[in-house]
C-alpha cells in the first residue's frame, strides 16, 4: 500500500515523492560518469603567432564542418570532419557545382551521390588530418559549424587572418616531444 500526503484538500500518493527521490538519486550517482565522458576540445589558433583564438568543446568522435565560397569557382563547399583520439579525419565533402579546386575523379572506396536538395556529395574518407590551416574570409566568409551552430570565422578571428583549426591534444602531444 502506498504512503500519501495532502496539499489543500486533496490527498496525493506518496509514490510521486519516491520518483523526485529515486531521481535526484540517479542524477547524482550518473553526474561524474557524465563528467568524465569522452570529450575533445578543438582549438582555433593564429597561425603566426601560436595565440589560441577560440576553442570548442565536442564529444569524442563528434563531428564539426566548415563550409565557405571557394575562391576560384565561386561555388559553396562543405568539408565534414571527425575529431578522433589521434587527430581530425575528413569524412565527407559536399558542393554544388564540378569546377576548379573541385573533385573531378573519385579514388577507390569513395563514393559520389547527387542529393536532392542539388548538392553533390562525396563519403566514404578517412582522412587523418593533422590540422587544418585556412586564410579566413578572403572572398567570402568560412562558417564553422558544431552542434547544428553556426559561427564566423570572420568574425571569431578578422579578414585575412592566418588560422590552425586542431585538436588540443595535439597541441599537448607536441608539447611532450
Amino acid at each position: 500500500m502506498f504512503h500519501s500526503y495532502v496539499i489543500g484538500r486533496v490527498r496525493r500518493p506518496m509514490v510521486l515523492f519516491r520518483f523526485f527521490e529515486i531521481s535526484a538519486a540517479m542524477a547524482f550517482l550518473l553526474l561524474p560518469c557524465s563528467l568524465f565522458a569522452g570529450s575533445a576540445e578543438l582549438l582555433v589558433m593564429d597561425e603566426r603567432t601560436g595565440e589560441e583564438i577560440t576553442s570548442f568543446s565536442l564529444e569524442d568522435n563528434g563531428y564539426f564542418s566548415i563550409s565557405f565560397v571557394h575562391s576560384v569557382n565561386q561555388s559553396p563547399i562543405e568539408e565534414v570532419y571527425q575529431v578522433r583520439k589521434n587527430g581530425i579525419y575528413l569524412v565527407s565533402c559536399r558542393f554544388k557545382s564540378f569546377g576548379a579546386g573541385v573533385a573531378t575523379e573519385i579514388a577507390d572506396g569513395l563514393v559520389l551521390e547527387r542529393l536532392e536538395d542539388g548538392w553533390m556529395q562525396i563519403t566514404g574518407f578517412n582522412l587523418k588530418i593533422d590540422y587544418l590551416a585556412y586564410v579566413v574570409g578572403t572572398v567570402s566568409d568560412h562558417i564553422l559549424r558544431i552542434d547544428r551552430r553556426d559561427y564566423s570565422l570572420r568574425e571569431l578571428c578578422g579578414q585575412n587572418r592566418f588560422i590552425l583549426i586542431t585538436p588540443a591534444a595535439a597541441i599537448e602531444d607536441e608539447d611532450r616531444d
